[in-house]
């Protein structure tokens, strides 16, 4: 603040968070006792670590009570699903990494008086565990909501799509954590007539955005988590326009995290929501810039360019694209057992090398499985910087 000449007095609203340089991933990984306050001094606080899955791990600190009024500020999303589930202790299966969650669930059942009626009944399962294991034990549980990672929930139903059998539908799907791919999402409302939920989060900001299945679209917790989205010159953009989400942080009293780059591509919407809620709309999470294949002669390419090319193909059921050298793409797929694979191959060669300007090769093999990171999250695209 000194040294930008800036005084507390300029800060009136968020749009005066802009005055402040946007402050980096790398810079909390760095020092994130840096960003700890030390007003008041020796505030308690917990700490909270990413998963680590974009490289270091990002560390934050979260003060008790900034911490517990999050829970709160959920119930915005949570009365969403309760309303789809049609009542307030609903079944929900949770699919993620174990014992992590379990870390997190543990803490918010003992640092919370919520009477044990009025809680989920809940099945654990592990995002480690094949599709067609925990499918398995879905239908056993029957769960009126299911959540997992959006790369979780793609890989179940691109199995169930590919091996048609009975599967218990629960009244409501939350993902969070990683990218459902759009159209998945389509395919699941519209063809298995299940909503969708979209949840949006990070260590450094808990509850950013929520979805309330109407659409992909998600409503903005402004009041405690305001973003503003900016350009690749760090430029403010205009509604409907994608870039950097800047988010500030205006809960957590420990770790002071404002004007900060968190890493994901978004667009801020004109439009409102049918629902009625007057929060302002996000769009669905468009990958990271860290996602990006770097090519010769400083050539960028998106992911959406290459999904436009791989969606279509209905034989895959997943996918990941690994740049191995700057002008080496590796192509490994998951397709059905119906796949004519050298016809896929040669289809999806000649149209991959044209979304890669000609400057890298593509490489393909067929997989038979998966695996998924530590931290339960699949990544669809690993470009060389992420290797």
């Amino acid at each position: 603040m000194d040294r930008l000449r800036l005084r507390v007095e300029q800060f009136r609203t968020v749009e005066d968070l802009a005055l402040l340089p946007i402050l980096e991933r790398d810079q909390i990984q760095r020092d994130p006792e840096y960003f700890l306050s030390t007003a008041p001094a020796k505030l308690p606080h917990r700490t909270e670590r990413s998963s680590g899955s974009t490289g270091v791990p990002v560390t934050v600190f979260w003060d008790w009570a900034s911490w517990l009024r999050t829970l709160a500020r959920r119930e915005r999303a949570t009365l969403t699903v309760r309303r789809l589930a049609g009542r307030r202790n609903h079944r929900a299966t949770l699919i993620a990494v174990l014992p992590v969650a379990m870390e997190g669930i543990s803490m918010l059942r003992d640092g919370t008086l919520i009477p044990a009626r009025l809680r989920p009944i809940q099945q654990r399962l592990s995002s480690l565990d094949p599709p067609e294991l925990n499918i398995e034990r879905m239908n056993e549980f029957r769960p009126d909501v299911v959540v997992a990672f959006g790369s979780y929930v793609d890989a179940c139903f691109r199995y169930l799509e590919a091996y048609p059998r009975d599967f218990h539908r629960p009244k409501a799907i939350v993902y969070a954590s990683d990218a459902l791919p759009e159209p998945t999402r389509r395919r699941v409302v519209e063809g298995f007539g299940i909503p969708v939920v979209a949840g949006y989060q990070a260590v450094e900001a808990h509850p950013i955005a929520f979805g309330c299945g109407r659409g992909s679209s998600m409503h903005v917790n402004i009041d405690i988590n305001p973003v503003r989205i900016v350009g690749r010159s760090d430029e403010s953009l205009a509604v409907d326009e994608t870039g950097d989400i800047i988010v500030s942080n205006l809960e957590n009293r420990a770790s002071v995290i404002l004007n900060y780059r968190i890493g994901d591509l978004a667009a801020l919407l004109s439009e409102r929501c049918s629902c009625g809620r007057t929060l302002p709309l996000l769009s669905r999470i468009q990958g990271r810039r860290g996602d990006w294949f770097e090519l010769t002669g400083g050539v960028s390419i998106p992911p959406q360019e290459i999904e436009i090319e791989l969606t279509p193909e209905t034989e895959i059921m997943r996918w990941q694209l690994v740049q191995v050298a700057p002008d080496l793409i590796r192509v490994s797929l998951l397709c059905r057992p119906s796949c004519d694979k050298e016809a896929l191959r040669l289809r999806l060669e000649a149209r991959l090398v044209r979304v890669f300007r000609g400057l890298a090769r593509v490489e393909t093999q067929f997989v038979d499985r998966f695996g998924q990171s530590p931290s339960g999250k699949f990544h669809a695209f690993v470009p060389l910087s992420r290797r």
